[in-house]
């Protein structure tokens, strides 16, 4: 048994010596093989290898006869060292040495993105997607619409034009029917009048506007997208868009076509020195007048008696009228780049998708919201001329579109249709059919004023010597009296102006003949008057954003729809600039500023105010797109159609507290008393609607 165990332990010891001698140790030299043999499954020369061009190349051959594999020798000849490598190494999946594998171990048709997940019912899936990242590109066309501006074109509470002048037509010219009429209230006024000119009921009376009067802000865009899609669903987008809107309105539109003709005499009558001396021959005066001036709108005012109770016009203001042009125009523009990234989705059923979206933008935001207005300076009525002036006039028939005395005019200035009360003119001058005999009762009631004014002229230089000799020439007694010589002295020298003119009148027409102002009861106040205002707010915005993207249909997919909802909240940094000039009680010439040397604009104004504030956003936007191009026989044949997708949408983009200009404005106008249109800010949510047509690109 001894000797049994020492001989186990021998073969046990060799085995173990055996196995852990290096193969190459097992073979013999080459230099003690015969030619032409293999040493211990090693091929012969030539079998299983090729030589070219000193090097050996892998040829298809039986496998080696042993674990260990033949390794060729680093240069061609007979001496080169031969070795084989052990079995198992790691060069390949047959131990091919690397210059000799016949596999690269990556394959062309691998996934460029593999992904391994559990589905909504609790089994593993494995996405993989072998397409590289793939590009878009769309452009399209919008067309916009966006928020009118709010609230009223003028002051707030400030009396109405037949509030104005309501009181007086009633009581000195017996028109209380007319003012009835215009107010909407039975002719024995049951019904109390109220005075806020936002809302009046009746016709209309050289009545406010208001930002509904607008018509639609309307206009084109455009919008260019571009971006990526990755082969693991997520994306990146980058937006530029452009969109330029704008509405108006001109209180004209409205007019009858018998209204608003012979424009270009009426025009070179009134810009001439003195229309009253103008040849209107083969037609009257009348007949230029009387069609040409409209009862357009009115703009409220603030002018110093805003909320000043008094016992006859509580609330105080005026409203200015405008009986040449009252135009409103609104203008908004808007530029945007914005920067979204779409994640993985986080719901997938193959024909919907659901991804998270992130993203910055910035938005400049441009609003301006103008005024024109022109006004002719006079004031008309329907009395004969040696009847007393109402302040602020200008009579009007009712505008009910009708021409009710048959005159080929509808609705005349200074003219009440169908009462049989209009102007001095068709009274024929008031005496007996003399053209001249109007100018003649005003050239006597001028003289009768002067005559007046004269004797409390000297009246009061009377008492400015009393004054002056018995508290000194320098005390304030003296001074203040002097004053108020001085004061009724300027009145004196207008009326005078006055007068010489219409004596020259009176005697052009004697020696002429002419109509002059014999036809109607026009009179010249001021020169017609221009009024201008522009409020202009800019608006930067920029700010993260984040939403769902919801689509229905691949990328790839001949049709596709897809919605997005996002959300943001901005920074908003904003610029308000009110500018403009002469705005005023256009029938009242004292209440403006007279030009000078030295200040030539003197009811000129501007203002200005930068705020910052923070503004929410919601944007939502649908679309579609679709293989189209390629079914129309024209258009697949256009290079750039041909592998294009039609792509139409709609979009609706919400802010939040933005500046609405047109309620932004202080709207006061009495220069004489320093008060001018300012700022005054107030804000509105701020929206706009876009249709798009476009193409889309992939590529």
């Amino acid at each position: 048994m001894r000797g049994l165990g020492r001989f186990a332990s021998i073969v046990g010891l060799s085995l173990m010596l055996a196995w852990a001698t290096p193969a190459a140790a097992q073979w013999k030299s080459p230099a003690s093989a015969r030619p032409g043999s293999s040493v211990a499954g090693r091929p012969a020369d030539g079998a299983g290898y090729a030589r070219a061009s000193g090097s050996i190349l892998a040829a298809p051959s039986a496998a080696p006869a042993q674990h260990g594999l033949y390794a060729p020798p680093s240069a061609p000849g007979p001496e080169s060292p031969e070795t084989l490598l052990p079995p198992n190494e790691v060069f390949g999946r047959l131990g091919y040495a690397p210059l000799t594998n016949d596999r690269t171990g990556i394959s062309v048709y691998d996934p460029l993105y593999a992904q391994t997940f559990v589905d909504h019912d609790g089994l593993w899936q494995r996405v993989m997607e072998t397409e590289p990242r793939r590009y878009f590109l769309e452009a399209e066309y919008l067309a916009a619409t966006t928020r009118k501006p709010q609230g009223l074109v003028g002051q707030r509470g400030a009396l109405s034009y037949i509030d104005l002048v309501g009181g007086p037509l009633t009581d000195q010219f017996n028109l209380g029917f007319f003012v009835a009429l215009i107010r909407g209230q039975v002719d024995n006024g049951g019904v109390p009048q109220s005075r806020n000119v936002e809302a009046r009921p009746g016709f209309n009376y050289f009545g406010a506007a208001t930002g509904d009067s607008l018509d639609d802000i309307t206009g084109p865009g455009i919008q260019v997208r571009w971006g990526f899609d990755n082969p693991d669903q997520s994306s990146l987008a980058v937006t530029f868009r452009y969109i330029d809107t704008d509405g108006d309105y001109n209180a004209e539109r409205d007019l009858s076509t018998r209204q608003g003709r012979f424009k270009e005499v009426f025009e070179a009558a009134l810009a001439s020195p003195d229309f009253r001396a103008f040849d209107f021959r083969p037609l009257s005066l009348n007949q230029v007048f009387e069609q040409n001036l409209f009862n357009l709108n009115g703009l409220p005012l603030d002018d110093g008696t805003l909320n000043q109770l008094t016992p006859d016009l509580p609330g105080g203001g005026v409203t200015a009228p405008y009986d040449l042009a009252f135009n409103l125009n609104f203008r908004s523009q808007q530029i945007t780049g914005a920067v979204h990234w779409y994640l993985q989705p986080f719901f997938d059923r193959g024909w919907l998708r659901v991804r998270p979206v992130f993203g910055a933008r910035y938005m400049f935001l441009r609003e301006e919201f103008s005024f024109f207005g022109r006004d002719s300076g006079l004031y008309y009525d329907n009395q004969d001329f040696d009847a007393p002036l109402i302040p602020d006039l200008k009579l009007h028939s009712i505008p009910d579109g009708l021409d009710q005395n048959g005159d080929d005019i509808v609705d005349n200035a200074g003219t009440l249709e169908g009462t049989g009360q209009q102007g001095g003119g068709n009274q024929q001058g008031g005496a007996g059919g003399d053209p001249c005999a109007a100018l003649q009762n005003l050239v006597d009631q001028l003289q009768q004023q002067v005559d007046d004014l004269t004797q409390q002229r000297d009246d009061l230089a009377d008492n400015v010597n009393d004054i002056c000799n018995q508290f000194g020439p320098d005390s304030q007694q003296c001074l203040d009296a002097q004053a108020a010589l001085d004061a009724v002295q300027q009145q004196l020298n207008q009326l005078l102006i006055q007068l010489t003119q219409r004596i020259n009148d009176l005697a052009q027409c004697r020696a002429a003949g002419l109509p002059a102002i014999g036809e109607g009861r026009f009179i010249p106040i001021s020169d017609p008057i221009t009024s201008t205002l522009k409020s202009e707010a800019q608006s930067h915005l920029v700010g993260p954003e984040v939403g769902v993207s919801y689509e229905f249909g691949r990328p790839t997919a001949s049709f596709r729809f897809v919605g997005e909802t996002r959300f943001g909240v901005l920074a908003n940094i904003e610029r308000v600039k009110v500018s403009g000039r002469n705005i005023g009680m256009t029938t009242r010439p004292g209440d403006f500023l007279t030009p000078t040397p030295e200040n030539p604009d003197p009811n000129a104004f501007s203002d200005t105010k930068n705020v910052a504030h923070v503004s929410p956003l919601l944007e939502q936007s649908l679309s579609a797109q679709g293989e189209v191009f390629q079914y129309v026989p024209i258009l697949r044949r256009v290079p750039l159609l041909r592998t294009a997708k039609l792509r139409v949408g709609y979009s609706v983009t919400l802010i939040w507290k933005v500046i609405d200009p047109l309620d932004s404005v202080r709207w006061q106008g009495n220069p004489s008393q320093g008060l001018f249109p300012s700022v005054r800010i107030n804000r509105g949510n701020w929206w706009t609607q876009t249709w798009s047509i476009g193409v889309h690109w992939d590529y």
